[in-house]
């Protein structure tokens, strides 16, 4: 199979696993956003939904913008999140190039180590000590982010229109 066709599989089996991760169970009828059920719900899902909800109602008002409110709604949402993610994206992109500062080292220590895995990650976390890095300073931001498109997916996705 050429490279070309191994690609195109690829990328067909990952989006029927990502359609088929995405499915939802069978909605069970009308929301109450003062009744949460589960954790989940209470923390992430319905707060979200009240945030969008009430943006709603204040776009809403505006007489030109009333027949698109939703859609400015999910603007301005996505906006304000970037907003407050700033600062977790800048320790990140922070982070990416300090790692990428490291790489010549690490190629050494990779090939003077190379047979020894123990040897290595113990002169690895010395480097990244030294350095004053921490190697998953780039993916914890992400992390914390994470919640937040969970959360918009839910209500989007599984709910009763």
């Amino acid at each position: 199979m050429n490279k070309k066709a191994r690609t195109l599989v690829l990328v067909s089996v990952l989006l029927l696993a990502a359609i088929l991760l995405s499915g939802c169970s069978i909605p069970q009828g009308e929301i109450d956003l003062n009744n949460p059920q589960g954790m989940w719900q209470a923390v992430i899902v319905f707060p979200l939904t009240k945030i969008l909800m009430a943006i709603d109602s204040v776009i809403s008002r505006v007489p030109f913008l009333d027949a698109w409110s939703w859609g400015w709604t999910i603007i301005l949402f996505t906006l304000a999140i970037k907003v407050v993610t700033i600062p977790l994206t800048q320790k990140q992109l922070q982070s990416t190039k300090a790692t990428q500062a490291l790489q010549p080292k690490m190629r050494e220590l990779q090939q003077k180590y190379g047979k020894d895995r123990q040897k290595l990650a113990e002169e690895q976390q010395k480097l990244y000590k030294e350095a004053g890095i921490n190697p998953l300073g780039g993916c914890l931001p992400m992390l914390i982010q994470l919640p937040i498109l969970w959360g918009l997916t839910k209500p989007f996705m599984c709910w009763p229109t």
